[in-house]
């Protein structure tokens, strides 16, 4: 199935976004997340429903630049619940398919994701998730250890995904909103590789803004 990355909502959200219209290009996106949720649901794990993930944290971040911040968390929830869902899936497959393939990184991505949602309404709860994600992320470690680094799906392959590639995309324009240029970056923008890197650059800006 072909990758849905734009839903006509998302692409209203957008239009709105770019006429500083953001309180609208929230509800706008988190129209387009519930149109993958109908749609896609979550027996494949696959991309067209985990880029709702995107959708939602692109919400939260126009609520927070409409200052309407009840809605941002409102929208955090929605989020949780959804990712609450994923994780349990891939639990199940985790189990089923250990070691020849690993479900782990999209558990920690999911703890990740929740992180985010949790950063991006200024809640210092956010480090609780970034620990469970290295977590998982370590796990993914052991495992690339024992089968080698040509294993089915590691853990750096989800860098190519598009549904990280929209969470981060949501990620950095809240970054860029806030102004934390003085909140340093890793040296690489291959987030894709550089996990733990990744989840040591949230948490000082964590520490910057929340």
């Amino acid at each position: 199935m072909a990758v849905q990355w734009q839903t006509s909502e998302s692409e209203q959200a957008e239009t709105h976004a770019s006429e500083d219209r953001y309180e609208t290009a929230a509800r706008r996106m988190a129209r387009s997340a519930y149109t993958r949720f109908r749609e896609f649901g979550l027996n494949l794990l696959g991309s067209n429903g985990n880029l709702a993930v995107g959708d939602l944290l692109y919400a939260i971040c126009y609520a927070r630049q409409a200052g309407a911040d009840e809605t941002a968390v409102h929208l955090r929830g929605t989020l949780e619940s959804y990712t609450r869902a994923t994780r349990e899936c891939a639990h199940q497959r985790l189990g089923d398919e250990w070691p020849s393939m690993t479900w782990a990184c999209l558990v920690g991505l999911c703890e990740e994701w929740v992180g985010d949602a949790y950063l991006l309404t200024r809640d210092g709860r956010a480090g609780r998730y970034y620990g469970r994600a290295k977590l998982w992320y370590r796990l993914e470690d052991c495992r690339e250890e024992q089968l080698g680094r040509d294993s089915p799906a590691p853990c750096w392959q989800w860098g190519h995904e598009p549904e990280f590639d929209k969470v981060w995309g949501a990620f950095e324009r809240y970054v860029d909103w806030l102004g934390t240029g003085e909140v340093e970056a890793p040296d690489t923008t291959d987030f894709g590789v550089y996990t733990f890197e990744r989840l040591a650059y949230k948490r000082r800006l964590l520490s910057a803004t929340a």
